[in-house]
């Protein structure tokens, strides 16, 4: 239906895998998904098998971030850790948000990630602080003009997802407001 419909899926998740059984799972459901990237959030102790079923599957893995709550990979720069000498597979989903969220420089944790860096989860928060709130990109306190040029000029070829998580109720005003703003910026 998805295809039928003219649309390519272009990743799925963040997928907790917490237990063994978890990571095959996941695999098996992105492949009968058809994707290229599955975005997940896997306990360190399953790196092993997540790493043996990229491979077999031939799925890359982004291991996303999820900021200052977050007490296994709360910083990209903390996937990045695990994945730099696995698996070329093997790699991050940076949330910028979770990252402005425990105080990192997103543009400069980016760069630092840049060659592992599969997805990316656009959004803005009103502080970068743990008190920091999702909010209309454009709206908040990152750098969305330095982050897109940074993506741009490293030539980012993977997905950039816009994550809007301010009012589940009625979304599209402000995800309509979240893509003017970036394609203003990009334009």
């Amino acid at each position: 239906k998805i295809k039928n419909a003219g649309l390519d899926l272009l990743g799925v998740g963040v997928i907790n895998m917490k237990k063994e059984e978890d990571v095959r799972s996941a695999f098996d459901y992105a492949k009968g998904a058809g994707v290229p990237t599955l975005v997940c959030n896997p306990e360190p102790a399953l790196l092993d098998n997540v790493e043996k079923c990229a491979i077999e599957y031939k799925i890359r893995i982004a291991i996303h971030n999820h900021g200052p709550n977050d007490k296994t990979y709360p910083s990209p720069l903390d996937a990045l850790k695990v994945v730099k000498n696995r698996h070329e597979l093997m790699g991050i989903c940076m949330d910028v948000g979770h990252t402005a969220r425990i105080g990192e420089n997103p543009v400069e944790v980016l760069q630092k990630c840049s060659q592992r860096l599969y997805d990316f989860h656009m959004k803005d928060v009103t502080e970068a602080t743990a008190d920091g709130k999702p909010c209309i990109v454009g709206k908040g306190v990152i750098d969305v003009r330095a982050l897109l040029k940074a993506l741009v000029n490293m030539k980012f070829p993977y997905h950039v997802a816009l994550e809007y998580e301010t009012d589940w109720t009625a979304p599209m005003p402000g995800m309509k407001a979240s893509f003017e703003y970036t394609r203003k910026v990009l334009a």
